[in-house]
């Protein structure tokens, strides 16, 4: 073999190196697949979109790493909005500290990712600014319409259904949706994404 794979307890010490300046709580460990992958989570608070407590996000950092060569060694930033008793994620796709394929130089590309802390404190502001403009911004049910149809523009069936489906969780009281702004657009779309969407 030409690379080392990481340990459990490395995998932990190099999470545990940005506690300090995260200042993160650990939340949840445990093993994956026959204990071939390793997942943590730390909580790092919450986010009040609205400013009055009637939207509350949290915010967490999620490890992942595998022991068989399979599972990237991996820290994602990432917001779950508790709308209902599961939940909904929303992480963006782009905000992984890192993701790094078990190779022979990994070690120091996971090195040169931790070293930059400070730097995963700006993407969460980043990410809270985003939303709080979300939710400052008017945002209509045809507008809706066309954002949905952008995202699924084909003339199936199944692309209607899941137009109107998005249209619908747009005012939803149940999912604290006020069908009013583009935060209540995006978490029409999260809705779906987490509690409608069919996957295969």
């Amino acid at each position: 073999s030409t690379f080392k794979l990481s340990q459990p307890l490395q995998t932990i010490a190099e999470l545990e190196t940005l506690q300090a300046p995260l200042g993160f709580k650990w939340s949840q460990a445990g093993f994956l697949n026959n204990g071939k992958k390793l997942f943590l989570k730390c909580d790092l608070g919450e986010f009040d979109v609205n400013g009055d407590g009637s939207d509350v996000i949290k915010k967490h950092l999620i490890c992942l790493d595998g022991f068989d060569g399979g599972t990237a060694r991996q820290i994602l930033l990432g917001f779950v909005r508790m709308a209902c008793s599961n939940g909904q994620l929303m992480y963006d796709v782009d905000s992984y500290v890192f993701k790094v394929k078990h190779t022979k130089n990994a070690q120091s590309r996971v090195d040169a990712a931790l070293s930059e802390a400070t730097g995963i404190k700006q993407r969460f502001q980043f990410l809270e600014d985003d939303l709080a403009l979300l939710s400052t911004t008017d945002f209509s049910e045809k507008q809706v319409e066309v954002v949905a149809r952008h995202v699924f523009p084909q003339d199936t069936k199944q692309a209607e259904n899941n137009r109107e489906r998005i249209l619908e969780q747009f005012s939803n009281s149940r999912l604290g949706t006020n069908g009013a702004s583009a935060w209540d657009c995006f978490n029409a779309f999260s809705a779906w994404n987490n509690h409608e969407r069919t996957l295969r």
